[in-house]
């Protein structure tokens, strides 16, 4: 859940806004909640180093509540059904990302939830014309099982401030090309299928081809950010994210060799998803 009653101040309160109360708060009162939809006792969650984000979880949910998940976790399931609420409801999606956004404390820009012309409550829900943020593995995973999302107007609300819609904002590693994403912040997925290492530097490069084609969008990850990566994602080395979904965000551009290329500038920038992982269907 997104967001759940305080017993201590007894207003609703986002997961994002408790998050960013001082360490001390967060350890006192993070069993002090319980949710709006039955009323059963909730706790806080922070987000996870795999990307999930701060939520709160319910304890024995009343049978017919609304906001009970089973069987995905506290993070539970979503699919176009989703999405088209969100669509319906004017929501803006935050783009986490855990330098500014996953871990308490962090300063960041813009808020997980901004009230926006007069939004109103509905039962089993986030308010009308508010924000929510959701993380890159998240966003990855929907990207993967629904197209009603990949083709969405849903806006996504960037950490620069700007506003752009998901089908904007999200590529495909087989739609990119440097005439239109050159130069341009996106975020840009799909299956690598091989890795190079660049002998000139060190660094490590995910293909989206299986021949070197300069107006195909290739993955560079530096040889500062290797270890860092491999970490987050629990992989020994940078060829094992081959095969997987995997999801970048960032600026690309020509390089001089004239190679379409994206840079990774944080590991908190990326997701990556085995296929098996996948919750729901691919689509």
């Amino acid at each position: 859940m997104q967001e759940a009653r305080s017993t201590v101040t007894g207003l609703p309160t986002t997961a994002w806004d408790f998050s960013r109360l001082p360490p001390a708060t967060i350890a006192a009162q993070r069993r002090e909640f319980t949710c709006l939809g039955c009323g059963c006792p909730a706790h806080f969650r922070r987000a996870s180093s795999n990307g999930h984000d701060a939520c709160f979880a319910g304890q024995q949910h009343a049978p017919d509540c609304e906001l009970a998940v089973r069987g995905e976790g506290p993070w539970g399931p979503e699919g176009d059904e989703v999405v088209q609420r969100w669509q319906a409801d004017r929501q803006r999606i935050r783009l986490a990302l855990a330098v500014d956004a996953d871990e308490p404390g962090q300063g960041g820009t813009g808020a997980a939830r901004e009230q926006r012309g007069g939004g109103r409550h509905v039962g089993g829900g986030e308010p009308v014309g508010t924000t929510i943020q959701r993380g890159p593995k998240r966003l990855l995973n929907l990207l993967v099982t629904s197209q009603v999302f990949r083709t969405s107007t849903v806006e996504m609300l960037l950490p620069d401030g700007t506003v752009m819609p998901a089908n904007r904002l999200f590529v495909t590693f087989d739609n990119a090309d440097p005439e239109h994403h050159a130069d341009h912040y996106h975020g840009f997925w799909g299956i690598p299928v091989r890795s190079a290492t660049w002998a000139r530097d060190g660094s490590k490069y995910l293909n989206t081809v299986a021949h070197r084609d300069g107006n195909k969008i290739a993955i560079n990850i530096g040889q500062d950010l290797i270890a860092a990566v491999c970490a987050r994602f629990r992989v020994p080395n940078i060829g094992n994210l081959v095969g997987k979904y995997v999801l970048a965000f960032g600026t690309p551009y020509v390089t001089t060799g004239g190679q379409f290329t994206l840079y990774v500038r944080n590991a908190a920038h990326m997701a990556v998803l085995d296929p098996a992982d996948v919750v729901g269907v691919p689509a």
